[in-house]
């Protein structure tokens, strides 16, 4: 049940992302978990422009509490 929780959240994600932009890039993405350095991802994002490719590690998270919000509200400049 989370992975399809997740799996909503991804997609959702990825048509907002679309719908924002005057430019539709090519995306691609993987479905398996990945373990980079240490650093669990639930998906690789791979978007492409032209000839130019950006690689997301993405991790998605269902829940949220006090501490994704204080995080968020950390780092909402950047975000």
């Amino acid at each position: 049940m989370i992975n399809n929780i997740k799996d909503n959240i991804f997609n959702l994600a990825i048509d907002e992302f679309n719908k924002n932009k005057e430019i539709q890039l090519e995306i691609e993405f993987e479905e398996k978990e990945k373990n980079i350095n240490g650093f669990r991802f639930d998906k690789l994002v791979k978007f492409k422009y032209q000839k130019k490719g950006l690689l997301y590690y993405v991790e998605i998270k269902p829940n949220i509490n006090n501490t994704v919000i204080a995080f968020l509200l950390q780092h909402k400049k950047i975000l």
